[in-house]
């Protein structure tokens, strides 16, 4: 298969990137806000399962594999936010990561004189959850829990003789996950280290997933924190229709690179 069909197919996820800075807020201040942005250097190996009527068959499988440069260079859009409100002890925390890419395959995927002309790829995700960090413990553990919701659709415009073709397939879900990070500052310094592990799905959403993020940054103590993490997202999800198929099984990983700003 052409090399610019499979980057369409296989960006398939941006998995969010929480940078929270909690291990700076103090209980006695009170409540404060922090917003930010990231980019992902993201790299992908999966399988994903579909039914189109462009596959010739019942169903296709499609061997995925994709790395940061495909998507950059064929993005049409590209967005992330990051909220939390928090006051060192509770927390609530938001992260949403969207981006849009679309290739120009000009191509057969089969026999027959049925020609790709565009297609085109969408993929939202969302995380929304609470955090608990314990108080009465030697190490600076919070505990979280809440959704993560993903959506992936891709649209395929072909034409076959002078006849127009136009399909579209993915599929949406939520993943309720429970986990825990753990979070603190190096000694009396500004520098902190951050680790995350979620494990989520449990067959309500996908079938399993789960994430470990490593990594560490600096919080200015003017507000302004920077963050750099290697990030690791394995989805193993199917839908289970006969007739609108939609699989995904595989994983995401790479660098995140996130600057935030704190309200207090």
């Amino acid at each position: 298969m052409n090399k610019k069909l499979l980057i369409a197919l296989s960006a398939l996820s941006i998995p969010t990137m929480s940078f929270a800075n909690s291990a700076f807020e103090s209980v006695d201040d009170g409540w404060t806000f922090t917003a930010g942005a990231y980019l992902i250097t993201q790299n992908t190996e999966a399988i994903a399962s579909v039914n189109s009527p462009l596959s010739g068959e019942e169903s296709a499988t499609i061997p995925l594999s994709l790395d940061f440069s495909d998507i950059w260079k064929n993005k049409t859009s590209l967005g992330t936010l990051f909220l939390r409100y928090g006051n060192g002890t509770w927390g609530v925390e938001s992260d949403y990561a969207s981006v849009s890419m679309a290739v120009n395959p000009g191509l057969s995927p089969g026999p027959g004189p049925l020609s790709l002309d565009k297609v085109a790829l969408s993929i939202d995700e969302l995380e929304l959850y609470g955090t608990y960090r314990l108080q009465n413990s030697d190490l600076p553990i919070e505990l979280l829990a809440g959704v993560r919701y993903i959506k992936h659709k891709i649209a395929v415009d072909a034409s076959i003789a002078e006849q127009q073709l136009n399909t579209n397939f993915g599929d949406d879900w939520i993943d309720p996950i429970i986990g825990v990070r753990v979070l603190d500052k190096i000694a009396d310094t500004n520098w902190f280290y951050a680790s995350r592990m979620d494990i989520g799905g449990f067959g309500i959403g996908s079938d399993l997933s789960w994430r470990v993020d490593v990594g560490g940054g600096y919080a200015w103590d003017n507000g302004w924190l920077l963050t750099v993490k290697y990030k690791h997202l394995d989805i193993d999800y199917d839908n289970g229709s006969a007739t609108d198929l939609y699989a995904f099984d595989g994983y995401e990983h790479g660098l995140v690179l996130g600057v935030a700003y704190t309200f207090k």
